[in-house]
Parts: structure tokens; sequence; C-alpha cells
């Protein structure tokens, strides 16, 4: 059979769960606060890790919908969200199983070689590159052939969308002496 599964890391697609910068509950506390009172009239509460979970499960479903072809057949995860405890090098993100058809993937490796030398993930200064041939053949293919069909613009719009950070803040109001 041609089916392979190729795992990667979300960090390694063009679809991130980055909550330090990209999915921020940055000014969504505003959606909770009344007329008349600021953010520091409130102690605030945040579900990080239901809103990362949520976020995971809808990523899965959105590349179901998006990016699925006769590349990338299906799409699969253990859903374990993954967060460092320093966003200095890292970032959020659950592993990705890829089920990909090595014959038509390789054929369009084939087809687009020089591009792909160029263009494929590698070692440079500051990053080492730690995949194999197979994942680095399907990192190309996302950022060339999947992110052109979904761009990563679209996904964090459809995230926003579909998963309300509002539902993950809780506040509670200062009682003023």
């Amino acid at each position: 059979m041609n089916n392979k599964t190729i795992t990667l890391e979300t960090v390694f697609t063009p679809y991130t769960l980055d909550t330090y910068q990209t999915f921020t509950f940055e000014n969504d506390e505003e959606c909770l606060i009344d007329d008349g009172k600021t953010y520091d009239d409130y102690d605030w509460n945040y579900d990080c890790k239901g809103y990362l979970n949520d976020l995971a499960k809808n990523l899965i479903v959105l590349l179901r919908d998006n990016i699925l072809d006769d590349v990338i057949t299906a799409i699969d995860s253990d859903m374990k969200v993954l967060s460092p405890k320093q966003y200095n090098f890292d970032t959020d993100k659950i592993f990705i199983d890829f089920k990909v058809n090595q014959l038509k993937l390789d054929k369009y490796i084939n087809d687009n070689i020089d591009d792909y030398e160029k263009n494929k993930l590698k070692n440079c200064d500051g990053f080492m590159w730690f995949g194999d041939d197979n994942q680095t053949r399907l990192n190309y293919y996302l950022r060339a052939v999947s992110a052109e069909k979904y761009p990563a613009i679209d996904y964090f719009y459809d995230q926003i969308e579909e998963v309300d950070q509002c539902q993950y803040i809780t506040n509670k109001l200062i009682t003023q002496v």
C-alpha cells in the first residue's frame, strides 16, 4: 500500500496553537467588563488548558476540512497539548499524524525538485532540523500546497470564530472598601 503515517509537531506546519503571541487573551477581557468598571476592578481567572485543548481539537477539524487531498488523505492526533515552561524558543503544540500517499508525495517532490532543494527545512545558523526525509518532504508539501489552499490567516480567523476566547475567562468583581 502507498499510505504512510508521518508525524509532525504543529510548529513544523503552517498552523499554530501558540497562545503566547497568536491566540492570546489580550483584549478579550473587555467582553466581561461592566460599564464604569476597569480591568483592575476584577479578579481574573483563565482556563488556558481548556482553551488549548479546544484549539487543538478544532485544529484537527479545520485541517480535515481544508487540506485533505490526494496526497494527505487523513489527519489525526492524540490531542495531548504540550506547553513549554518558558516561551523563549518553543510554543504550545500537539503532534499530528498525517496519513500520506507516499507515491504521490514523492511525485510532487520530484516534479518540484529544484524548489524543494532550495526551500526544504534544513539546518542553518541557530537551528537544527532533526526530521527525517519523510518529515522534510511533508513539511515542504504543507508549506507549498496546503498553505496555498488554506492560508494560515484563514486558519487563524476560523479558530477565533469557532473557539470563543471569552468562554475561557472568568472574573469576579472585587469588593471596594
